[in-house]
């Protein structure tokens, strides 16, 4: 049976881990299989690699942006995020929040409980750890996270930071080979959750 770690964050199911390609998953469906190490007619680069600091001496893998352009055209119920999901995540995460209005708290509750110079609190279980994007300065790993999320106005992906220093911030579309993590989102209906385990 397929499984992928999920939380359930309001009316929304997330993905709790970011998306890797040390095991190659396919989209048909409502199947999420893992440890598949076949993609169907996928013939684009796959990810950039990294030490994670998270999980010692070992490397992991980010999804390029084919990959993401991938995953919504190849998955009927999980999407990439929008602006509503993250409205929903980051008022779950500090009632004081939304997309576009940030507290400082908001970021200190999103982040994981270790892997950061700050470490957060982990509030609702999305358990953010930092992971790696390139900038002027190179590749830079240890205070930020940043994912991929869909603008339902300008039709673009996009992306969204959470950085050590309790900032959240947004950026525009990002260049192809910018490494940014993959989190998926689901309604709440069905499926059924176990222990952390989505079983679909």
């Amino acid at each position: 049976m397929s499984k992928i770690k999920a939380k359930i964050i309001g009316d929304l199911i997330w993905t709790t881990e970011n998306l890797n390609l040390s095991q190659y998953y396919s989209i048909t469906g409502r199947t999420l299989p893992v440890k598949n190490n076949n993609w169907e007619n996928y013939k684009y680069p796959k990810s950039l690699s990294y030490d994670s600091l998270i999980k010692a001496n070992k490397k992991e893998y980010l999804f390029d942006i084919y990959s993401v352009i991938y995953f919504i055209q190849n998955s009927k119920f999980w999407r990439i995020p929008n602006s509503n999901d993250l409205d929903k995540l980051f008022m779950s995460a500090d009632p004081n929040s939304k997309f576009g209005r940030e507290t400082i708290e908001l970021a200190k509750n999103l982040r994981g409980t270790i892997g950061w110079i700050n470490n957060g609190t982990n509030k609702i279980g999305f358990n953010a750890y930092p992971n790696p994007t390139r900038d002027s300065d190179g590749l830079r790993e240890y205070d930020i996270s940043r994912w991929w999320y869909h603008d339902e106005n300008s039709k673009n992906l996009n992306g969204f930071s959470i950085y050590s220093d309790d900032i959240v911030a947004y950026s525009g579309p990002f260049e192809e080979n910018i490494g940014l993590a993959v989190r998926l989102v689901m309604d709440l209906t069905d499926p059924r959750l176990e222990g952390g385990i989505i079983y679909i």
